[in-house]
C-alpha cells in the first residue's frame, strides 16, 4: 500500500492495521464467531470423531 502524507495518514493506518489483524491465526479464531454456527467448526477432525465416539457410547449404555 501507499504512504499517505496528512490527514488521511491516521486513517489509512488504522483501517491498514484493523484488516491485517485478521491475519493472526489467534486473532482471527477467537474473532470469527463461527463456534455458534457449526459445532466443530475450530476444531480438529480428530477431536470431531473423540466426541462422536464418547456421543454413541453414552447412547449405547442408555439405550437411547
Amino acid at each position: 500500500y501507499s504512504k499517505t502524507r496528512c490527514m488521511g495518514a491516521g486513517r489509512k493506518l488504522k483501517t491498514h492495521h484493523r484488516n491485517q489483524r485478521w491475519a493472526n491465526k489467534a486473532y482471527k479464531k477467537s474473532h470469527l464467531g463461527n463456534e455458534w454456527k457449526k459445532p466443530f467448526a475450530g476444531s480438529s477432525v480428530h477431536e470431531h470423531f473423540k466426541k462422536n465416539e464418547l456421543e454413541y457410547s453414552w447412547r449405547a449404555v442408555h439405550g437411547v
